[in-house]
């Protein structure tokens, strides 16, 4: 944008337009240029090049009063207008200021408020400069986001097409393992002694575990992706949890019960896989007494904060922050089993929707796991 003002002198008076021009000149210290057009027409055509200021004589030939202001601020309507008139009509003055004129000047006491007006549209251009620059800047620096946000999500389609194909490519061979080792088992069982069926019986374990650690990656390398959230029942997402759990809670004979749960905004399956996680867990590190598991929330500081609470072996001092990183175990997998994604898996289902996650001891024993979901601005 140009720094140089320019101004539009409309004034059909020879002597006129010479005074108004020597006091711009003076006022604007070379900093501006005048223009000069000695009737109305020939203004208006000048406008098709919009000034940064329009000084306009009122008592032009072809249009007098406030109908020539209103002709000219039509065809700029964001440029100030200076009205020039030879009467020092105060009704006159402030009709044109309410009507939008930045300033109403009688030509006989023109040179201080002349030199005002210059003043005030020259600081006008200054800080259009500087908010086309800063505007300027901005653009650039959306577009450069823009570029690097798709960059970052043809990335992200890249992985998670890598990551299923990857997952598949490993469990097919893998099954074929598992699916050789039940019929060399079946059929020849009864040929090997008690090692050999232990080395049968620690490869399919093996193999067991390898397929959950590659549903287990996948899992997590999807929750990059971006599905759809709405406010849901979160009671509704705990249930579903538990339905998939059914037979883990039989088999442990685990008791979970929970409060009234309110309605959150975030996605429903994920809720529900958090919810499965951390009671799984609950489960899996359980002491001698049967499990039990209790689901509560309250609301704090404008978010829902939820606590998975349990009466099983609890966390070990210092390890707090560190069970939630991939692959973190505090306990031999021989004791404990799984793949050490669990958590992980639960502390970014929690980051993506803006909420933290954390644990603490609880009350007597156990541990109590703590969630939260920002609240919807209503």
């Amino acid at each position: 944008m140009d720094r140089h003002l320019r101004a539009l002198l409309i004034e059909d008076n020879p002597s006129d337009a010479r005074l108004i021009k020597e006091i711009f000149s003076f006022a604007s210290n070379g900093e501006a240029t005048l223009e000069i057009a000695q009737s109305l027409t020939g203004g208006l055509e000048l406008l098709e090049n919009p000034p940064d200021i329009v000084l306009l004589d009122l008592s032009l030939p072809e249009s007098r009063g406030m109908d020539t202001f209103f002709r000219v601020r039509e065809k700029v309507p964001n440029v100030p207008i200076v009205l020039l008139t030879g009467l020092d009509d105060e009704e006159t003055a402030i009709q044109a200021i309410k009507s939008g004129a930045q300033d109403y000047i009688v030509k006989g006491k023109a040179d201080e408020s002349l030199w005002r007006s210059i003043n005030y549209a020259m600081e006008r251009k200054r800080l259009l400069n500087e908010r086309e620059g800063l505007i300027g800047e901005l653009d650039l620096t959306l577009r450069e986001l823009k570029v690097l946000a798709d960059h970052l999500q043809k990335r992200n389609r890249e992985l998670e097409e890598f990551a299923a194909v990857a997952a598949h490519d490993l469990k097919s061979p893998l099954q074929i393992i598992v699916n050789y080792l039940r019929l060399l088992q079946s059929r020849y069982g009864e040929l090997l002694d008690a090692r050999g069926l232990e080395y049968i019986d620690i490869a399919s374990t093996s193999s067991k575990r390898m397929a959950e650690l590659i549903d287990n990656l996948l899992r997590y390398s999807r929750l990059d992706m971006e599905l759809p959230v709405a406010q849901i029942e979160s009671g509704q997402a705990l249930s579903i949890a538990l339905k998939n759990l059914e037979v883990r809670i039989a088999e442990s004979g685990a008791v979970v019960t929970s409060d009234a749960l309110p309605e959150v905004v975030c996605n429903d399956t994920r809720l529900s896989q958090l919810f499965q996680n951390l009671i799984d867990n609950a489960i899996k590190f359980r002491g001698s007494a049967p499990p039990r598991v209790h689901v509560s929330c309250a609301k704090s500081n404008g978010e829902f904060c939820f606590t998975v609470r349990d009466n099983g072996i609890g966390i070990a001092p210092g390890a707090a922050e560190r069970i939630f990183n991939a692959f973190q175990r505090l306990h031999d997998k021989g004791d404990y089993p799984g793949t050490g994604l669990g958590l992980a898996i639960c502390r970014k289902i929690v980051q993506k929707w803006g909420g933290r996650i954390w644990v603490e001891p609880g009350p007597e024993s156990g541990s109590v796991f703590c969630f939260t979901i920002p609240m919807e601005d209503k």
